[in-house]
């Protein structure tokens, strides 16, 4: 230890062996105290959480960057070649969900959009009872949101009905590979959609409603009618399946439509619903 009177080292005791000087017990303390702080400053289990954060996210950039690539290998393919959609299985799982869920956006997106030039023509036209602004917005969340999320659930309905008939036909395909082949075979269709749109964009409203019409019903009817009969069956027989198949499609799309659609009805009340 140090002599806080001399500063030479001395031996540990109460008086320095150097200059006699009486050394402090507190000071000893403060100077062993101070020679072990190092020791506890010193952190050997360091936790890598936050340097493991660059890491992670170079992963989940790499895993998004990957599945794009594997979407636009997909969609190209399938856009030369829409029959090839019999090839996708579990491993186009997630190409499938995209193009799922850009189906349902650009349904949400294209109805939002005609429906709100359709509520401001028809607010503009009949005025205002009140002589106030008669001009009324389709909110986002009625007018884009919930049917985009409506338009997640019919899907999720048919894949989930298409499955159990492929279950009843004996035919051996997996949850995972249904949705991917559902996925694939939808790629014509959302390209008529979006041609049916373009169409009502330029005044062509009734070739844009019948190519927006075929769409949806491709959805619904043609598309599981494809997968049903990919394989021979061996179990229920498929055209009564695809009878009531065909039934419950419709129906749920009917469902999930007539929610979308009411949903703007009170909104072209003159009075903002307050005769309703």
């Amino acid at each position: 230890m140090q002599c806080p009177n001399c500063y030479q080292q001395t031996e540990q005791g109460k008086f320095c062996t150097n200059c006699g000087a009486l050394i402090s017990h507190n000071e000893s303390a403060v100077t062993e105290e101070s020679n072990e702080l190092p020791a506890v400053v010193e952190q050997p289990n360091i936790d890598h959480s936050t340097s493991d954060e660059p890491n992670q996210s170079n992963d989940a950039m790499e895993k998004i960057k990957q599945s794009s690539v594997n979407f636009g290998h997909f969609f190209l393919t399938l856009v030369k070649k829409p029959n090839d959609a019999k090839k996708a299985n579990g491993n186009d799982l997630v190409s499938g969900i995209i193009s799922i869920v850009l189906y349902s956006l650009l349904f949400a997106l294209g109805y939002y959009l005609i429906a709100d030039s359709f509520l401001t023509m028809f607010m503009g036209n009949i005025g205002s009872p009140f002589g106030g602004p008669a001009l009324q917005s389709l909110p986002f969340t009625n007018g884009f949101l919930w049917p985009f999320l409506k338009f997640i659930v019919l899907f999720a309905v048919i894949i989930a009905l298409t499955f159990i008939g492929l279950k009843l036909t004996a035919i051996n395909y997996s949850f995972y590979a249904t949705c991917a082949k559902y996925g694939a075979y939808l790629i014509p269709f959302l390209l008529l959609l979006a041609v049916g749109y373009i169409l009502t964009t330029i005044s062509l409203y009734s070739i844009g409603i019948i190519a927006i019409m075929v769409s949806v019903l491709g959805a619904i009817i043609i598309i599981p009618t494809l997968i049903l009969l990919e394989k021979p069956a061996t179990g229920a027989d498929r055209i009564y399946l695809l009878l009531l198949i065909y039934i419950l499609n419709i129906l749920a799309c009917a469902i999930i439509m007539q929610s979308i659609l009411t949903s703007i009805i009170p909104l072209m009340n003159p009075m903002g619903g307050m005769l309703d």
